[in-house]
């Protein structure tokens, strides 16, 4: 299903991304936005071709616009994965988006928890009562996964780790339950990791999101010399298309 992809970070080096080849790719083409609004626009009028045309160029420059901003942030990776509920047998199908950056990473001693690394990348600790982590091991030495649920209050805030949000305590307070799968994987002695996030409108996917996110950090590597420098500029990258 996957196969190697290079994308040069300019900042932090040069990383081979291991990612999905069926699914559509916001940052593909890189710098190159010429090339980017053409895949956009087959895109939006495949998938609306009953829209008029004006909508559908609304949607193109949205897309656009965020596809800028991910790029602008340091963003290498934005994989959009979307199968209707007749494919999956499922009430709403499957709408996956699966991000990933470059970030730079303090100096990791063999014996600290990979898990402590993840929570200072977050800002705080996932409750453990409903946040699943593991360690595991990756092409790159080290990895950590962790699948959360968060859920979306009426008051429009989310409970995603390190946002200090509490889940309402009515249940009638909730809007919705998003599934919420993160991964990092670096080299032994730190320096720079990959960091892929994913989530997915229907809560009950998120162990199927959470094996792909998994897999995409488990299985890519920087290919260029110094694999464990690190530089100040935290996240700076930049997709060379695929």
């Amino acid at each position: 299903m996957s196969t190697p992809t290079a994308a040069p970070a300019d900042a932090l080096g040069e990383i081979e991304l291991f990612v999905p080849t069926d699914w559509f790719d916001l940052l593909e083409d890189g710098q190159d936005d010429e090339a980017a609004r053409a895949r956009i626009e087959d895109l939006v009028r495949r998938s609306y071709p009953q829209h008029d045309a004006e909508l559908r160029a609304d949607f193109v420059q949205a897309m656009m616009l965020w596809r800028r901003t991910l790029l602008d942030q340091g963003v290498i990776l934005d994989g959009l994965v979307a199968v209707p509920p007749e494919e999956t047998g499922t009430e709403h199908g499957a709408t996956w988006q699966i991000m990933a950056g470059v970030v730079d990473l303090p100096t990791i001693d063999p014996d600290i928890d990979l898990a402590e690394v993840v929570v200072r990348l977050l800002g705080s600790r996932p409750d453990a009562a409903t946040a699943y982590m593991e360690t595991y091991t990756t092409e790159m030495g080290l990895g950590f996964g962790l699948l959360d649920r968060p859920v979306l209050g009426r008051d429009g805030t989310m409970s995603v780790p390190g946002s200090g949000v509490a889940p309402p305590q009515d249940e009638s307070e909730v809007v919705a339950q998003i599934g919420l799968a993160v991964a990092l994987a670096c080299p032994p002695g730190g320096g720079r990791g990959l960091l892929v996030v994913g989530n997915c409108l229907d809560s009950t996917q998120v162990y199927g999101l959470g094996a792909l996110v998994a897999v995409i950090a488990g299985r890519s590597v920087f290919t260029d010399a110094g694999g464990t420098g690190g530089t100040d500029q935290p996240g700076q990258a930049e997709n060379d298309g695929k």
